[in-house]
């Protein structure tokens, strides 16, 4: 059985075009800590995160709500922003981007 060179070159330009990538790829990272203040208006919450933090510092974080930033229950439930209290125990999915962090989700530890 033969295969002819252009046979050859769409395959290879085939698998190039589909697997290339060359992409990096986005980490989330999940943090977990202690909402310390909401505020509604500016779609922002700062959370508490504890010094036994893995993944980022411990301190104080600062997070700006995007439009597709989620507020969910432990059931995933979507709630509004405002929802959210000081006090509250939260599970922040965030990707960082830059010297900030973004958040995706915001899980409600205690509802």
């Amino acid at each position: 059985m033969s295969f002819s060179k252009s046979w050859v070159l769409f395959v290879a330009f085939l698998f190039v075009g589909c697997g290339g990538g060359g992409g990096e790829a986005i980490e989330t990272q999940n943090v977990i800590g202690t909402i310390s203040e909401v505020n509604a208006e500016e779609q922002a919450v700062s959370i508490n995160v504890p010094d036994s933090a893995e993944t980022v510092e411990a301190g104080t974080m600062n997070l700006e709500f995007t439009d597709t930033t989620e507020v969910l229950t432990m059931q995933f439930t979507g709630r509004p922003i405002d929802s959210l209290q000081a006090g509250q125990d939260v599970r922040a999915e965030v990707v960082e981007e830059g010297n900030q962090y973004v958040p995706s989700r915001l899980i409600m530890l205690d509802n």
